[in-house]
């Protein structure tokens, strides 16, 4: 059926609800097919593409030999002045039939000097309502959004199982939506973690990074490779892979000198790390100093000083390394609790260092035996 004409649409959020908008459009003014004269795009995603206000005025004033309708689509605004203004003066001339679409695909309408383009728009066209784009949100409000998708698709999530499909599939909306279809269609109406790992494919980019966090907290030195070989298959170096290391040794500081003052761990990371579901105000893992070496290492350079921790599993995986896996190599001469503080402040500075040394000369043999003296396990 076809669509009732507008000047000008403006589309902002959710990239895959966006793009379905798109779609609905296009079958809707086109329900036969159209051709390349009909439908124009614009194309500024990425770097090296760009398009001029003088592009977009031609297309839309261009004659053709029936006078059909046309459309211009602009996928990604170039975030300058004259694409500002320029839009401002070319939406209420567009003549009818033709359509101008605006996609802000990568959120440059933040900012709020495009306002007085977004309010032509509203005033010459249509600015539908669209999902809130979930990269566009904190980490620790993403697992909050996918649990509402999934209410929208039948199933009922719990924190740590939409953070898990957020470590698999990234914060993509439509993905997620799509994955939880097909969880649906299986019958898993309350997925576990486990079953979410086992049936959703890992599309995220960072999910390499994800499974190596995961293999790391295991202590198993043969996990710890295979991971590794994925991120090394995915351009990573031995340095940054060594860096990551060493962030969940810090990690591993924290949850194990809580275990020495007998603080949960569990509850500790969560507050130093801005987790799901706790306090507005997140403490940083500096604000508890441990151990003054150890923030000798931290105030580095090398090495960034603050990141979130915001999941879940991570935090289980986390407190179980230090609690239970780290202490049986323990010598005698220490409680459970003081060998893993001591150890995990050891680990954390040889991971440093090897983070530096591979940084500067790295080598294969170099960074295997790292991962080595890292492991818990041969």
């Amino acid at each position: 059926m076809a669509l009732q004409y507008v000047k000008c649409v403006l589309l902002e959020g959710d990239y895959g609800a966006c793009l379905d908008t798109i779609i609905k459009i296009k079958r809707g003014y086109f329900p036969d097919g159209c051709s390349p004269d009909q439908w124009t795009t614009f194309t500024a995603e990425r770097k090296g593409e760009d398009y001029t206000i003088k592009d977009v005025a031609n297309a839309l004033s261009a004659s053709s030999f029936d006078d059909s309708q046309r459309c211009v689509l602009l996928r990604g605004l170039p975030n300058r002045k004259e694409i500002r203004e320029g839009l401002q003066e070319v939406v209420p001339q567009i003549q009818s039939p033709h359509t101008l679409i605006i996609w802000d695909s990568h959120g440059a309408m933040s900012n709020v000097s495009w306002n007085p383009l977004r309010a032509e728009c509203k005033r010459f066209g249509r600015v539908p309502a669209m999902p809130v784009a979930l990269e566009g949100l904190r980490s620790y409000d993403q697992p909050g959004a996918v649990i509402d998708i999934g209410k929208a698709n039948g199933i009922k999530l719990l924190p740590v199982t939409a953070q898990a499909l957020l470590e698999l599939i990234g914060p993509n909306r439509s993905l997620i939506s799509a994955e939880l279809k097909g969880l649906s269609e299986l019958g898993e109406m309350e997925p576990s973690v486990e079953i979410i790992r086992e049936l959703v494919l890992p599309t995220a980019v960072d999910y390499p990074v994800w499974l190596f966090y995961a293999a790391f907290n295991s202590g198993s030195f043969k996990a710890i490779m295979d991971s590794a070989g994925l991120l090394l298959r995915n351009k990573y170096a031995y340095d940054i892979i060594l860096m990551f290391a060493a962030k969940q040794c810090r990690w591993q500081v924290l949850a194990a000198w809580a275990w020495s003052q007998k603080k949960d761990p569990g509850s500790v990371l969560r507050a130093a790390g801005g987790a799901v579901n706790e306090e507005p105000v997140k403490k940083r893992l500096f604000a508890y100093k441990p151990d003054k070496r150890l923030f000798r290492k931290l105030d580095d350079a090398d090495m960034p000083k603050r990141e979130t921790l915001t999941s879940e599993p991570m935090i289980r995986d986390i407190s179980n390394f230090v609690t239970q896996i780290l202490p049986k190599i323990k010598p005698d001469n220490e409680t459970a609790a003081q060998f893993s503080y001591r150890r995990s402040i050891e680990r954390y500075l040889a991971a440093h260092q090897a983070y530096v040394d591979l940084r500067e000369s790295g080598s294969e043999s170099m960074f295997v035996n790292a991962i080595r003296n890292l492991s818990t396990t041969r």
